[in-house]
């Protein structure tokens, strides 16, 4: 299997991951202990804070530049390295401002498996022999990563 291949198969995982750990976030939510199953309701109930607010709105203005640049990634596109870059730092900083969060145990983990795939896509597009594929073609280079 060949490094362009592993790659966009990393930016598939990585969002196979991000619907799997949203998917055990809603199924085993019954699974947390009742305190947290009552907090957990007491938060819904509630509006909005100002924090909060803030964190809906960037993650709602980041997902279709996030998808953007996964797909751009996917082509070897020049403007999604940075881009891909830049909403993978943007995402955790949107994450400080939503509040204590409960999870389950398995979604955390996929979550963290998730932020190690990314890891290893900025790793591979930056420092691989992949680089070469995003920058832009000129007419002396003939060579491709494999």
């Amino acid at each position: 299997m060949n490094l362009k291949t592993i790659f966009r198969i990393a930016v598939i995982t990585e969002w196979v991951l991000i619907v799997l750990a949203l998917v055990a976030r809603v199924v085993f939510r019954q699974d947390l202990p009742p305190l947290a199953q009552q907090y957990e309701a007491e938060r819904q109930a509630r509006d909005l804070t100002v924090h909060e607010t803030v964190c809906l709105w960037g993650a709602s203005l980041l997902l279709p530049v996030s998808i953007a640049s996964s797909v751009g990634l996917l082509f070897f596109k020049r403007w999604a390295r940075p881009l891909y870059f830049a909403v993978s730092l943007i995402f955790p900083i949107l994450l400080l401002y939503e509040g204590p969060a409960l999870a389950v145990p398995i979604s955390t983990v996929i979550d963290k498996l998730s932020l190690i795939d990314s890891g290893f896509i900025i790793g591979v597009m930056w420092f691989s022999a992949l680089a070469s594929e995003f920058k832009r073609a000129s007419p002396s280079s003939s060579q491709r990563a494999d």
